[in-house]
């Protein structure tokens, strides 16, 4: 949003300011925005739960940016969207512990009015029509 609103400002004669443009949607204030993993995720997590019948399973989430991750699972256990613990170190584990994260009420209600959200912005682009909406 700062690039937009401070467009003159960075040496490129092409581009101009505009002060008063506003995104479609909040911004989420982490480093992984535009947030595409996030919505990938959440439509992934919920057609794992329609497939198995449960939204009580165990996946692994990897990354390139471990650091990422461990700072956004900070901030949802924060917000009271997730709770974490860590298992007992193993020796398939190199003697690490495994943390298991849960996703809680809150978070679930969160999930969906994000969905939700999301889904609008597309139908309001025209992205969803026909078999798709």
């Amino acid at each position: 949003m700062a690039a937009i609103h401070e467009a003159d400002n960075d040496g490129n004669p092409e581009t101009i300011s505009d002060g008063n443009w506003q995104p479609l949607v909040n911004n989420p204030n982490y480093p992984d925005y535009t947030s595409g993993d996030n919505n990938v995720t959440g439509a992934m997590t919920r057609a794992l739960a329609l497939f198995f019948g449960t939204d009580e399973m165990t996946f692994t989430v990897a990354t390139t940016y471990p650091l990422a991750v461990q700072r956004t699972r900070n901030r949802m256990e924060e917000k009271g969207l997730v709770v974490s613990r860590l298992g007992d170190p193993t020796p398939q584990r190199g003697g690490r512990a495994k943390r298991y994260i849960t996703v809680t009420k809150k978070g679930r209600v969160a999930v969906i009015s994000a969905q939700r959200s999301y889904r609008s912005l597309l139908q309001g682009l025209g992205l969803l029509e026909g078999a798709n909406a």
